[in-house]
Parts: structure tokens; sequence; C-alpha cells
């Protein structure tokens, strides 16, 4: 068997075309060994192709022309945005051509073509739709819920930023003025999310659970307000707050009992704020979505026992 030409070390580590790969002096034949991946037309790659959504865009991003940008649920993803288990696990990428030029066609790739006046940006290095544009193509696609959550999630304003990954990625304001303005498909599930859309909550969990709540016919609560004792003492910063009758609601997802430190916080931080007289209501992936043990029953018993009416 006659032995494989190694590749140039250039092209060991990262997706490449076999243009550039034909070039540094690779033959077809060569192009063609089982060692090497096809991710797309064109594409290869050494050994197996990572499944992640940001090594499948840089994979294509070798071919990809300059008037065309990745959007769409593939944008969504890249915005990290908290979308539905069956968007996730779509295996097909978006890609739009800005402007006039042809779509994109070829297997495993969704083709679109966006007005020349479209946002375009950097993420992980990639282009994609700004966040805005991004959000506005979902408004077609995902239950209303799911587009709210995925809202909350780009105007976050978290109380440390991460370095090289500055929020909110569109401001609040920004995102509602974009919306006044589109007239696109999904219109109308857009203008009613940004109704129910706020900046302050810190996960896909507590957006579900402050809809759930206000469904209920619950008052509207504060999102991560700092919660302090009758001295002034920081307590916790609470995710769905009744400030006026010291009521608090949260969601304590997995990490809450699997690490130990993190549940001793979380035991500390409960008696902290029972001292101090707050009625602490906490979800978990167990508690019932209806009925007598609902976070919204026990919620409205605890308002209502504090005076809310």
């Amino acid at each position: 068997m006659p032995r494989r030409v190694p590749l140039p070390p250039a092209l060991l580590n990262a997706p490449f075309h076999v243009q550039t790969a034909i070039e540094a002096g690779l033959t077809p034949s060569r192009l063609r060994s089982s060692d090497l991946t096809r991710p797309y037309c064109g594409v290869r790659h050494a050994g197996a192709l990572d499944e992640s959504i940001v090594e499948h865009c840089r994979a294509y991003r070798t071919r990809m022309r300059p008037d065309q940008v990745f959007s769409h649920t593939t944008a969504a993803m890249l915005w990290q945005m908290p979308l539905p288990g069956w968007v996730c696990r779509e295996t097909t990428i978006h890609v739009s051509t800005i402007g006039t030029g042809t779509r994109p066609r070829l297997p495993g790739v969704a083709g679109h073509r966006l007005s020349a006046a479209t946002a375009v940006t950097q993420r992980e290095g990639l282009p994609v739709t700004d966040a805005a544009t991004t959000w506005l193509q979902l408004a077609s696609l995902l239950p209303f819920d799911d587009l709210v959550i995925a809202a909350d999630h780009l105007i976050r304003v978290p109380r440390k930023q991460v370095p090289g990954d500055l929020r909110p990625y569109v401001p609040e304001e920004a995102l509602a003025l974009r919306i006044t303005r589109f007239r696109g498909r999904g219109r109308r599930a857009a203008i009613e999310a940004a109704e129910w859309m706020r900046e302050g909550s810190d996960s896909p969990r507590e957006t579900a659970l402050r809809l759930a709540l206000i469904r209920s016919g619950l008052p509207e609560p504060e999102l991560n307000r700092r919660i302090d004792d009758d001295l002034g003492r920081f307590i916790a910063f609470g995710d769905l707050v009744y400030p006026e009758w010291k009521v608090v609601v949260e969601y304590d997802g997995e990490q809450h009992r699997v690490d130990s430190k993190q549940y001793r916080d979380d035991v500390a931080r409960h008696e902290a704020l029972l001292e101090a007289r707050w009625v602490h209501i906490r979800e978990s992936k167990d508690t019932p979505s209806s009925g007598w043990d609902s976070t919204p029953a026990r919620t409205r018993r605890a308002l209502r026992l504090r005076g809310w009416r």
C-alpha cells in the first residue's frame, strides 16, 4: 500500500479548502484519502470534525464568499441563545447571501438571501447577522415563550462582564426599536414578545418562571434584586422578588444539589432569608407545573399571607 503524503502542518488542526491544499502541493487523490473527513463539498478536515456548531461553521467558512454570513438558527446558536432541543439538534447550517448574489445550494446547508442593508457582525471570528436581526429571524420559527427567553438572553446585563464577550448583545431599547420597524414574517409574535421581555433575567428557567407567575394572575416580580436584612447587610440577589411582601421565588438548577459547596451555600442563604423574615419559595425540575404544589400556587398563598390581594 502506498504511503500517504503527510499533510502540511498548517492543514493539520483546522478545516481547509481543497484548493488551498492543492496549492500546498497535495494531489486530488490525496484529498480523497480516508483519513480526511468531508464536512462540506470542497472542504476537508484531518480526522473527525467536532460536532459543535462553531466547528461546523468554521469548516464552511473555508468556502464562504465575502457576501455570505451565518444566519437564522445557526446565528442564534453562535449568539448562544437558549433554544428548544429540536433546534439544537438541527444538523443543517443556515447561510445567507447579502444582496443579489446566488444563495448557497449544497447538502447540509440551507441557503437564504437577505437585504443589502442587513446588519452583520462577528461571533467566534465568524460572520453572522447581528443579534437583533437574528432574533427577528426566529420570530416565525420559535414558540412564544422560547422567543421571549431568547430576547431576555440578548438584552441581559450581567453583574460581572466577561472579557471579550460584553453584554448586552443588544440593548433593550435598541431591540424594541428594531421590532417596531420590522415588517417580515413573525412580526406579530415579535411585537407581542417585546411586551414580555425584561432585562435582568439570568437564565431561561427564570424567564419561564416569571411568565408562569404573571400568567397565573400574580403581580410582576422584580428581577435579580439585592436583598438586605433589617440592618442593611447583604443577604443575596433574589431571582424573582416581591419586596413589598418580602417573598422571593427562585429556580434551583441541578448544580444546587450535586455540588456540595453550592448546596452548603444555598442552605446558609436560605436560613439567612428566613431569619430576615422573607418567604423563600424554590422550584426545581421536579416541581409540578400546575396544582396545589406548583410554584404559582405556592407563591399566591405566600403573597396572600403577607397581605397581597
